[in-house]
């Protein structure tokens, strides 16, 4: 296993990647009515504001929804290798995910 994937995989990675149900519970919001899904949305919106901050200093607004898709990127990488039986597939997509989240970060603009 690749020391990627064992942090993807550490139990305090787990726990966080979970907290307040923005990753394993998607469907169940999804289905929720509008005051869930807007608490939801709130909560993604600090954590794509964080990302686009980071990614984009000196212009995070502009960084938002690319943000947004690399949210998306790792909780459906994330769920799906949870999901799957085959450890070794699972830490191959945890490997291969984390070189996709790490290429849509360093990706100019219109790239």
């Amino acid at each position: 296993m690749t020391k990627s994937c064992k942090v993807l995989r550490a139990p305090s990675t787990e726990r966080a990647v979970g907290t307040s149900a923005r990753v394993r519970q998607l469907g169940e919001i999804a289905r929720s009515g509008d005051t869930t899904r807007q608490a939801y949305t709130d909560g993604v919106l600090v954590v794509i504001d964080g990302l686009a901050a980071r990614m984009a200093p000196e212009d995070p607004l502009a960084s938002r929804v690319k943000a947004l898709s690399l949210l998306g990127l790792m909780a459906g990488t994330l769920q799906l290798s949870r999901a799957l039986t085959d450890r070794q597939l699972s830490d191959d997509l945890l490997a291969q995910g984390l070189r996709n989240a790490l290429t849509l970060v360093d990706a100019k603009p219109g790239r």
